[in-house]
């Protein structure tokens, strides 16, 4: 049994970080199928026992009995101890992936819906670590789980500002908060007053123009004016004040004026209903694009299926695409499936006949870490000329490889990269990635979110022949005399295997231009809608 420092440290590693989230709920799933099973082979034994037509003696069968039970103690005590070690180290890779995306973080904005953000630049999605900050909705809402417990749904319009794991300050509009007792203390600022939550469910409204208010639903707050010198008034269970000329009137306490985490949740189940299919119709759609070699939705049968389908239907040769390693997991929303690469062999292989002058890579990736130099996308398995290698950067940048040579020249590569696209505080979030190669123009233009981040004149042989193709990985054989260049430089990280989701992959012979990449980002992005809990809740029935 967890003591209660131990409670709230594991509370707060839940909340901070979705690779603890993940393997917590893992650690869940063995613990409940090691019982069910338990369960079950003690009622098979007992039965068993009673079936027997001549009883023994009893001191033989209580012996019996006896060592059948700590037979089968020890077969679930061996497989408690396999599962732990299988949950430990596979917890271990998690936490290490996701420790970029946690590290400065404060909260994670936990739901979403209907969001408009006044800045699009400052759009964050369900999920996503928060750093100190601004968030403003134009309209909409979201709730936000703070590092040391505490929950906030706040109400558009609105200007919230997150300054710690326990402290934040609502400039304009409406919130909700719901305090468990390790966030005791947790503070909310407002213009005229300082609010400090003493275990409980409270409740600010803060409107551009008029008195702000506090409610308390339960518990117990501490109100501080900022004409009243220091000296503090409580307010306990359904009592509310409204702040006018720098005193507090009593006002009647009204729950239904502030929405709840309930309410949040069934406002946001039919929108994400809603979104998926715009994006299944869309995705249809771009199936028939002409120009479309590879499109790959990451929309299985079920979670059993090890190949992915590549829907494109303009009659061009399609080979089986292998999924090696990779776990199903969730993608965009619920409902939407993705596969998760964690480990170092895990890739998707596939084959892309032919060559071609042009080409154009779209992918919605979630990233959890870029550790290593480099981090594959889609690769090449070979070094012929034409060949490519898709990936991210360390530094955040998008970079594309194409081999100018024939494989006697294996140093051969011509890259180009884009600029910094990718920021630290996007780990955990879906990002829509596109390089486009144009063979009239001899132009590489990486985008990141529909928005170009660079654009470069760039020499290169024609035609490209992506051939046999790796996703999320870079499968060499050191055996191989062809990998010799490899082999001979120690230490070398060119490249490494993508730590991450992908929930959609696109290769096609023409080149999109900025005014088409920007419409599948709008078509294909997360939206307005989505939840960590409907994620949750739909991992049930996978």
């Amino acid at each position: 049994m967890l003591a209660e420092e131990e409670r709230a440290e594991l509370e707060r590693m839940l909340l901070t970080s979705p690779g603890a989230r993940e393997a917590f709920w893992e650690s869940a799933r063995w613990h409940a199928l090691l019982r069910q099973w338990g369960e079950a082979e003690w009622g098979r034994l007992d039965a068993s026992l009673r079936d027997v037509q001549t009883p023994p003696a009893k001191a033989r069968w209580q012996g019996r009995l006896i060592r059948a039970r700590w037979a089968l103690g020890a077969a679930l005590a061996l497989a408690l101890a396999l599962g732990i070690h299988q949950f430990t180290a596979d917890r271990s890779d998690r936490l290490a992936a996701v420790t970029p995306a946690a590290r400065n973080s404060i909260a994670v904005l936990a739901s979403t819906a209907e969001v408009v953000w006044t800045n699009p630049a400052e759009a964050r999605q369900a999920g996503q670590a928060l750093l100190p900050g601004w968030l403003r909705l134009s309209s909409g809402a979201v709730q936000i789980e703070f590092a040391r417990g505490a929950r906030v749904v706040l109400e558009g319009p609105a200007e919230f500002q997150l300054i710690s794991e326990s402290n934040a300050e609502l400039r304009t509009g409406r919130m909700r908060a719901h305090v468990p007792e390790p966030a005791k203390g947790f503070t909310i600022t407002t213009p005229g007053m300082v609010v400090v939550d003493r275990g409980t469910e409270f409740a600010c409204s803060v409107p551009a123009q008029g008195e702000p208010e506090v409610h308390v639903f339960i518990g117990e707050v501490d109100l501080n004016l900022a004409r009243s010198g220091g000296a503090t008034q409580s307010l306990r269970e359904n009592q509310a004040v409204r702040v006018q000329d720098g005193l507090a009137h009593a006002i009647q306490s009204d729950p239904g004026a502030f929405i709840s985490e309930q309410a949040l949740a069934r406002r946001t189940a039919e929108n994400i209903r809603v979104r998926v299919a715009q994006w299944r119709k869309a995705s249809g759609k771009f199936s028939q694009h002409p120009g479309a070699l590879v499109h790959l939705d990451f929309e299985p049968e079920g979670t059993w299926q090890r190949s992915l389908d590549n829907r494109v239907t303009n009659g061009v040769p399609r080979s089986s695409v292998s999924v090696i390693g990779c776990d199903w997991d969730y993608g965009r929303w619920p409902g939407k499936l993705a596969l998760e690469f964690k480990r170092t062999d895990d890739h998707v292989r596939l084959t892309v006949p032919g060559g071609h002058d042009s080409l154009t890579l779209l992918a919605w990736v979630r990233v959890d870490s870029l550790q290593h130099q480099r981090h594959a996308l889609l690769m090449s398995d070979s070094i012929q000329r034409g060949a490519i290698h898709w990936y991210l950067q360390q530094d955040g940048r998008v970079g594309l490889g194409i081999h100018t040579a024939d494989e006697t020249a294996p140093h051969g590569w011509r890259h180009v990269l884009s600029a910094p696209a990718f920021r630290s505080e996007m780990f955990g979030a879906w990002v829509f990635l596109a390089t486009v190669v144009d063979g009239a123009t001899g132009a590489v233009t990486h985008y990141c979110d529909g928005v170009p981040v660079g654009n470069t004149e760039a020499a290169f042989p024609k035609p490209l022949r992506p051939g046999t193709c790796e996703l999320g990985n870079w499968a060499i054989n050191p055996s191989e005399s062809k990998w010799a260049w490899f082999n001979s430089r120690p230490g070398d990280d060119y490249m490494s295997h993508f730590h991450g989701r992908m929930d959609e992959f696109a290769l096609l012979a023409t080149p999109l231009d900025a005014e088409e990449i920007a419409q599948l980002y709008e078509a294909g992005k997360p939206g307005q809608t989505t939840s960590v809990r409907d994620l949750t809740q739909f991992a049930g029935g996978l």
